[in-house]
């Protein structure tokens, strides 16, 4: 079985759409994402709806409970994250949809617990995982053999002793590469981690989305965007 993981797409249909290209050719036969499908970005309504056209498993993100529960957040966050525009957008068949996301999966594949997740393993909604500050002891004392997060932005693999952590980047609004998307494709046949990358057409958004997100938004597409396309192949 191959599994396609990714995250974080926040609204933008134009990313959402380069990603669904590639996927034709990598014939995975489950796709999960791990949250914030929503956000930033201004076509939330669009994304939500092809997640469901494309019977995707998609799970609760921070962006997604904000939704849910309209949480009080400055101003100044209310701006950044296009939160009025976005919540205006969405149908209440999304909202349905939403409110029937799970905030973790959990799949026993050939005696390995894979554990998904938006955040990290012990806030699923709302923890970080960023690859240079996790807690090793921690990790120890886990009981997933692979956990799949987001939520940060910025994709790798670690791996400790028994365990590993997958970050999956994110598809709408990468921040370690800003031209860049990235998602995960897991084999559990040839026991292979694949993380991807996949160029955004910048220019394309700016002309679409200027003017409906924040500057600081579109500032964060060109960090890095210079990096060459490379991808990331662990054999477990």
């Amino acid at each position: 079985m191959k599994i396609a993981i990714f995250s974080d797409i926040h609204g933008n249909y134009i990313a959402l759409e380069a990603f669904v290209e590639i996927l034709k050719s990598k014939k995975v036969d489950k796709l999960i994402c791990l949250g914030d499908s929503i956000g930033y970005y201004p076509e939330s309504e669009k994304v939500l709806s092809k997640l469901k056209n494309m019977e995707v498993y998609s799970l609760l993100g921070n962006h997604e409970y904000y939704l849910l529960n309209r949480k009080k957040i400055n101003a100044e966050k209310v701006r950044v994250y296009n939160f009025e525009n976005n919540w205006k957008s969405i149908s209440e068949s999304n909202v349905d949809f939403i409110k029937n996301m799970p905030v973790s999966i959990t799949l026993d594949v050939d005696g390995l617990e894979l554990l998904f997740v938006h955040g990290s393993y012990n806030d699923s909604t709302f923890g970080y995982l960023y690859k240079d500050k996790i807690d090793e002891q921690q990790v120890s004392e886990q009981n997933f053999s692979i956990c799949f997060c987001g939520h940060t932005h910025h994709s790798y693999v670690k791996q400790f002793d028994e365990k590993i952590i997958v970050n999956v980047g994110s598809i709408g609004l990468p921040r370690d590469i800003g031209n860049q998307g990235s998602f995960v494709v897991y084999d559990t046949n040839q026991k292979t981690i694949n993380l991807e990358r996949f160029k955004i057409n910048v220019s394309k958004i700016k002309t679409k989305y200027l003017g409906k997100v924040h500057y600081s938004v579109i500032s964060v597409l060109s960090r890095n965007n210079k990096s060459k396309l490379n991808s990331l192949k662990v054999q477990l």
